[in-house]
């Protein structure tokens, strides 16, 4: 176990230059779609799923969720931290270490240096850090968030329901072991970025003119485009023999 505050700085520094990494523009980019200027703009997972359907968009939502979760583990083992059931004995410097470098991780997928300091949302990041830090009701609320989504398809408000229930969660746990203030200091900006780099979404929610995803039309995304072109085949083909 270790408790430097050197170790600390570089797992952030890490963690940090991890977040620049962005499944999303590397899946599109392959995939020969600029994200960027597709749909709402956003390189995350929803906006992925929009564009090339429901598969890829739940791989970005994996490999972001999984960087956020990898660096935040191997931080929390590192300052003492144990998974235990029934009971929480791991040590506060141990919570610090994860959510730090978490933290870390979502900064720099949504101010990447590389990307000159415009990235994505980091939402799918954050899920992976409570996935470790409270798996149980995290995998619960990840449930009724993608339920929320599915019913109401705003995946913006699944995203406040999920992070507002999720920290609210932490913080009393964190207040019970009688943990000092900067869990829950950590916690706050957790809870202040996510709403921060989803203010254009909330912009276009009270004007009625947010974005939807629909899971059932991005499973099928695949076979609909296909029917559009074969349709405008066979438009062109009309054309072609009336001339």
């Amino acid at each position: 176990m270790i408790n430097s505050l050197y170790w600390l700085f570089a797992f952030c520094i890490v963690g940090y230059f991890l977040g620049n990494i962005n499944p999303a523009l590397i899946i599109t980019r392959i995939r020969k779609v600029d994200i960027k200027k597709a749909g709402s703009g956003n390189p995350g997972a929803m906006n992925v799923m929009r564009q090339l359907g429901f598969k890829l968009g739940m791989l970005t939502l994996l490999i972001d969720a999984l960087k956020g979760a990898i660096p935040a583990l191997i931080a929390f083992v590192s300052y003492g931290g144990r998974f235990d059931i029934g009971q929480n004995l791991s040590p506060e410097n141990s919570y610090i270490a994860l959510y730090a470098t978490g933290l870390a991780v979502i900064l720099g997928h949504c101010f990447p240096v590389f990307l000159k300091f415009k990235g994505g949302k980091g939402f799918a990041s954050m899920i992976g850090v409570f996935m470790i830090a409270h798996p149980w009701v995290s995998l619960l609320m990840f449930a009724i968030m993608a339920i929320y989504i599915a019913i109401a398809e705003y995946g913006a408000m699944g995203s406040f329901i999920y992070i507002t229930v999720m920290v609210t969660y932490a913080a009393l746990q964190e207040f019970n072991l009688n943990y000092g203030p900067t869990v829950h200091i950590l916690l706050l900006a957790f809870y202040f970025l996510s709403w921060y780099t989803h203010r254009t979404n909330i912009q276009r929610l009270l004007v009625g003119k947010e974005n939807t995803v629909t899971f059932l039309k991005a499973f099928n995304l695949k076979r609909l485009r296909k029917k559009q072109e074969k349709w405008l085949n066979s438009l062109r083909d009309g054309e072609n023999n009336l001339s």
